[in-house]
């Protein structure tokens, strides 16, 4: 097979590799952009940069792109080859813009990422805190920031430029055109593919094992990047050992080639190294060279195999001076540790074994089996405040998701309002969501999920487990749902429709958005339990007395479901009729009144698709005077903010679901009740009659409300009366406190601000700017 591996040379990897592959009779080219510092004697078959720099790209305005002044003679080798191997996320172009040209031509790239060309802090940082470690401060360079929709400054930039959009470029280039990536957790944030874990690999003619075996030892740093091995708490530490009398020679080595950090750890006692969270290149040098190691070793979170076997001292900031001063002051550690790290090394770290393993998992790939299978970015990520994805990534990982899949459980909806995949995305969640992935799974650390060996078949052959849907075709009913910020007239529309004998709206249930996530959680449990399960949640919650029933006639009527039809959707169906056969024997449908559901949007989307949710809408100020007189809130700022994220949330789900949402303002319903009950009656396919605005009296089947003792004016006449109370009674400093958090939603809803505080907060913005 011809392989071809390179571009950028990080620690000697492209120059093992080759020589690897070629030990396994392959025939293998390199090339490098340009020699590294560090490594000027190695040689490579071509340097491309000349190249690189002849060739220029044509943006189109849709941000489609043209490569103009290839070389001839250059395309014709750059096709040569069966198998690409690009290390650091660096191909022959800049921005990956060759993998099209590869894919097309029916080449199979390996992307082999090193971690800075990927890694990004508004993934990484809450990965290392959440693993005990500390990103380097260095990384987290929250100045930069992609302000451009097009795809120009990705290609550009160049790979380690840190903008989140830069890093999102690198990552999905690889993960829509290459057939294998390398990678490993720690610097995984941002992926969505599953990825095979990589070795590291060295040569081991090159290393003289010596075991010192000093009394004094002597001890090497060789930080090519101070701030990412953290040198400053290293030296920290060596000063202070140093102070309590603890004998030991140091020696820092700082950019300098890498033939005299070999000689420096054939004589060395103990390795530094950085504190990630495995051991990197270095480590295994050292371990080659006769040198205990003191580096990055989390367990659960390194690369396979597995971390137990690693004969290397974990050390991160908090532990760095314990760790020291204990291989330091005890010598029969020290030699135990070089002593297993020959070995280990041996076993691992052997260039022709790590190349053939990778040729194995390039093999494992094609066949859908996997070391790793990312999480976060489905679970967690977000974009950074000020940062713009471009709207070609996103289309490209919706392109990535349909072709590859995503994990059990996965929230599209979260992922499309993040802005990381388009809106368009909705029309696709069936192909998406038909293409979970079913390989038995277990977690070693959070977000680090590895394929489990000792159970790998898919969970569709198992009998044992069958998947209770959230829905079946049989289940057509879609019921509404009326929401919001709450204290905006949810009640009152209640009050209204339930004056219809056809319809019935129980007390708020607080807990759907929880059933379809605890349905989903245990979806592979018998049915029976499924049924208890969810009517717990309703039973246990505080405020179920308000319902005035009991469930255990409902446990045993759904437990004889027929299996074709069991589902949520018959539970929530059984449970909403259950009730309004009490309490509205008449009823022939049922709707939901819960202004919390605002917060559970995704959840009750995916149960019913084609559901109505009519989003009840209040003037701020009136809100927040509304929260305060009923003891909701004890200040302005909490009630602010709960009419902002439950009024922006309801927003943006309008936009994405226009047929499915209503947005009515409170002070157009008590102004003009008739024609605005017949529009949402009309949204929710009910018949309006004008005798259900006279409905006073509905107010007493209405026992939560009632009960709260904060909804006495359900008992009167539709009026006006409440509009403008917020405004008229709140202080100044109460608006304009509020004003500061509400201003753009009330904006965008085309609630009036006063001058005066327009011009306060203006004001108060210059002077902090300035």
């Amino acid at each position: 097979m011809r392989i071809f591996i390179g571009t950028h040379d990080i620690a000697a990897v492209v120059t093992n590799l080759a020589e690897g592959f070629r030990n396994l009779g392959h025939h293998v080219e390199t090339a490098v952009w340009k020699k590294h510092q560090f490594y000027p004697h190695f040689e490579y078959d071509r340097i491309i940069k000349n190249v690189r720099d002849k060739i220029s790209f044509n943006i189109g305005d849709d941000d489609s792109v043209s490569i103009n002044n290839i070389p001839p003679d250059f395309q014709e080798w750059m096709l040569s080859f069966d198998l690409y191997v690009f290390i650091a996320g660096q191909s022959f172009f800049q921005g990956n813009m060759d993998f099209p040209i590869l894919k097309e031509h029916g080449k199979k790239i390996t992307s082999f990422f090193c971690g800075s060309e990927v890694r990004h802090w508004a993934a990484a940082e809450p990965m290392w805190k959440e693993w005990g470690g500390h990103l380097p401060p260095y990384m987290r360079k929250e100045s930069l920031k992609n302000t451009s929709n097009s795809i120009v400054q990705p290609i550009k930039q160049g790979v380690y430029w840190d903008t989140f959009a830069n890093k999102m470029h690198n990552v999905q280039m690889a993960e829509r055109y290459a057939s294998t990536i390398f990678s490993v957790p720690e610097q995984s944030g941002l992926q969505s593919r599953p990825y095979q874990s990589f070795g590291l690999p060295i040569n081991l003619d090159d290393f003289t094992f010596n075991i010192p075996a000093r009394d004094v030892p002597v001890v090497i740093h060789t930080p090519s990047n101070k701030g990412f091995k953290r040198t400053d708490l290293v030296l920290e530490c060596v000063e202070r050992l140093k102070a309590e009398g603890i004998n030991f020679d140091f020696k820092m080595l700082h950019k300098v080639p890498h033939k005299e950090i070999l000689e420096a750890l054939t004589d060395a006692d103990v390795l530094v190294d950085e504190m990630s969270h495995f051991p990197a290149v270095l480590a295994y040098e050292a371990m080659a060279s006769g040198c205990a190691v003191l580096a990055g070793n989390h367990d659960g979170v390194v690369p396979l195999p597995d971390p137990k076997e690693r004969p290397v001292m974990h050390i991160e900031p908090s532990n760095l001076y314990e760790q020291m001063k204990r291989v330091l002051t005890d010598k029969d550690l020290r030699i135990k540790l070089a002593e297993a790290g020959a070995v280990y090394v041996k076993q691992y770290g052997d260039r022709n074994m790590v190349a053939k393993r990778m040729l194995d998992d390039v093999e494992r790939s094609e066949r859908g089996d996997f070391d790793y299978y990312p999480h976060y970015f489905f679970n967690d990520l977000t974009i950074p405040d000020g940062e713009i994805l471009p709207d070609y990534l996103q289309y490209m990982r919706l392109e990535i998701l349909m072709e590859h899949g995503i994990p059990l459980k996965s929230d599209l909806t979260r992922l499309i309002l993040a802005g990381l995949l388009p809106s368009s995305a909705f029309k696709y969640l069936d192909t998406i969501e038909s293409k979970q992935w079913k390989q038995p799974m277990k977690e070693t650390a959070k977000w680090v999920w590895t394929a489990d060996r000792e159970n790998l078949f898919p969970i569709k052959n198992n009998s044992t487990k069958i998947s209770i849907p959230l829905r079946t075709s049989s289940d057509t009913y879609n019921p509404f749902f009326i929401t919001g910020a709450g204290r905006s007239g949810t009640s009152l529309v209640r009050r209204i429709l339930i004056a219809n004998t056809d319809i019935h709206i129980p007390p708020e249930t607080y807990v759907l958005g929880n059933c379809v996530l605890n349905f989903e959680m245990f979806q592979f449990m018998p049915w029976e339990e499924l049924v208890d399960i969810v009517l717990d949640l309703f039973e246990n919650h505080n405020e179920f007395y308000t319902f005035e029933i009991s469930l255990t006639k409902l446990r045993k009527q759904l437990k004889l479901t027929e299996k074709s039809k069991r589902s949520l959707a018959v539970i929530l169906d059984g449970f909403f009729k259950f009730h309004a056969a009490k309490h509205s024997p008449k009823a022939k449908i049922w709707g939901d009144k819960t202004p919390m559901n605002a917060f559970s949007l995704p959840e009750l989307l995916s149960l019913y698709p084609n559901g109505k949710f009519v989003h009840m809408l209040r003037d701020g100020y009136d809100f927040v005077f509304s929260c305060l007189q009923a003891k909701r809130y004890d200040n302005v700022p909490e009630a602010a903010n709960r009419w902002v994220r439950s009024v922006n949330i309801c927003r943006r789900f309008e936009t994405l679901f226009p047929e499915n949402f209503m947005t009515v303002k409170y002070e157009e319903l008590v102004s003009n009740p008739s024609e605005k009950m017949k529009e949402i009656c009309d949204f929710i396919d009910l018949e309006f009659t004008e005798d259900m605005l006279d409905s006073e009296n509905m107010a007493e089947k209405m026992a939560d409300t009632l009960k709260s003792g904060s909804h006495e004016q359900l008992k009167m006449s539709i009026s006006a009366r409440n509009v403008g109370k917020g405004r008229k009674n709140l202080t100044q400093e109460q608006k304009f406190t509020a004003t500061k958090i509400i201003f753009p939603e009330l904006i965008r809803y085309g609630y009036p601000i006063e001058d005066e505080l327009v011009f306060n907060l203006r004001i108060q913005e210059n002077n902090s700017s300035s």
